[in-house]
């Protein structure tokens, strides 16, 4: 018994893979960099308006004065995991 094998269905086989491969490759890295820039704008957001020992007073509730907290609100809703 001898197996015979298209030699034009491995050919598409192996073409397939390689296409399914490369577009999965694509997506993760663009999913990688979008979270390299997302992470990086939170870093810039913590080091532009640093976070105190506690932000808001024991006794009002209200935040302390000079603390960045609407700032930091503001800047890190304006990340975006899309570059």
């Amino acid at each position: 018994m001898k197996m015979e094998v298209d030699v034009l269905s491995v050919g598409r086989a192996i073409a397939l893979a390689v296409g399914i491969a490369t577009v999965v490759a694509l997506v993760l890295l663009a999913w990688i960099g979008g979270e390299m820039h997302y992470r990086n704008c939170i870093a810039g957001v913590e080091a532009r308006y640093p976070v105190g020992g506690t932000e808001v007073g024991k006794v009002s509730g209200e935040p302390r004065p000079g603390s960045y907290l609407a700032e930091r609100r503001d800047a890190t809703a304006s990340c975006s995991r899309w570059p």
